[in-house]
């Protein structure tokens, strides 16, 4: 237990002496504090994603071919759209599919609610 608590207590304190830094594919706005104004937790590395309402590492979702890059993009952005904009939002896992227009994606806000939120998308759209 008092690992646990000093594990805790380092993470903290690294948390609050990082911020996030600005990446090429997103608004990524200052930390203030441990998890920033946003919710990132930056010391993860997660930054705010301005357009897609999402923290996120920037290079999970990024790719040489811009394509798939701005189809990854759209992905998040409609799943984010569908559970609505809220701050803590961060993006867990992402994985495109083998079909056109179908991901899955996993949510999670730091803090409060702690329940994954999964959504999956079959050619561009929400399945419920």
């Amino acid at each position: 237990m008092k690992k646990i608590i000093v594990l805790l207590s380092v993470i903290v304190s690294i948390a609050t002496l990082s911020g996030c830094t600005k990446s090429q594919e997103a608004t990524i706005l200052p930390s203030s504090g441990p998890t920033g104004i946003h919710g990132c937790l930056g010391s993860a590395g997660y930054n705010w994603d301005e357009e897609l309402g999402v923290c996120l590492h920037g290079w999970e979702i990024k790719s040489t071919n811009m394509t798939e890059q701005e189809n990854n993009r759209r992905a998040i952005k409609l799943a984010v759209d569908y559970i609505g904009r809220q701050k803590y939002l961060t993006l867990l896992d992402f994985w495109p599919a083998d079909c056109r227009g179908c991901y899955f994606l996993s949510f999670k806000k730091v803090v409060g609610d702690t329940e994954k939120i999964e959504v999956e998308i079959y050619n561009w759209e929400i399945k419920k």
